[in-house]
């Protein structure tokens, strides 16, 4: 898999894939967590994050991990996260 971390102004932006033999293990809230803890330290204010309606796994991570839905267009759910918070 892989997970990216982007920049935008003040906004990180956030995206990754987990290879289907690594789904289920935990292995993408950490990924998250990782990519927030990384931004914090880099000064972002908020990081974004855009999910696909019909990627259930990705969309539970994000709420897991304290992500809000914001937007949803042209069947993309919009995710973001004040970097204040600690969840």
């Amino acid at each position: 898999g892989f997970a990216r971390l982007d920049k935008k102004g003040k906004t990180a932006l956030i995206s990754f894939y987990l290879s289907p033999t690594e789904r289920g293990k935990g292995f993408g809230t950490l990924t998250i967590q990782s990519l927030v803890k990384k931004a914090r330290e880099k000064g972002f204010i908020k990081a974004v994050a855009k999910v696909k309606k019909q990627n259930i796994a990705s969309i539970k991570i994000f709420e897991k991990t304290g992500f809000r839905k914001t937007n949803i267009k042209n069947n993309v759910i919009t995710y973001v996260k004040s970097l204040g918070e600690r969840k």
